[in-house]
């Protein structure tokens, strides 16, 4: 099951990175700029970081910033602490598991960097994302 979820969205990510480079040879292009958030509870985020990162960059023009922090769903990933986080990035892959996390402008800062414009496929953040406990 996890091996065709990681598929499914592996290849919805190179189809997004498709239409957003030019056709043409990669050394008259800049390579794109993605961030890579991982972490949490429940997943093998080590070797996620790294399949995706090789995986990705093997067949498109990517050039990855990896952020990995945390083991559990409780922590507060330290990039997102600093406004403007998602300057200098093409592309934001959420690849977390933080869905404990109460505080609401904590998360606004997070959300603002799509807001902005700035794409953000999310693989496992919205599936482990609960609510917290009442």
């Amino acid at each position: 099951m996890h091996k065709t979820i990681l598929r499914s969205w592996f290849s919805s990510f190179l189809v997004a990175i498709a239409f957003a480079l030019p056709v043409g040879a990669a050394d008259s292009v800049k390579a794109l700029r993605a961030l890579l958030v991982c972490g949490g509870c429940c997943h093998d985020y080590t070797n996620q970081k790294r399949i995706l990162s090789e995986g990705i960059s093997a067949r498109a023009y990517v050039e990855f910033t990896i952020v990995q922090e945390g083991n559990d769903r409780t922590n507060r990933v330290s990039i997102y602490e600093k406004p403007d986080w998602w300057k200098g990035y093409d592309i934001i892959v959420h690849n977390e598991c933080f869905g404990m996390v109460n505080d609401d402008k904590f998360i606004e800062n997070i959300t603002a960097a799509h807001a902005t414009g700035v794409p953000g496929p999310v693989q496992g953040f919205a599936v482990c994302a609960g609510s917290p406990p009442l």
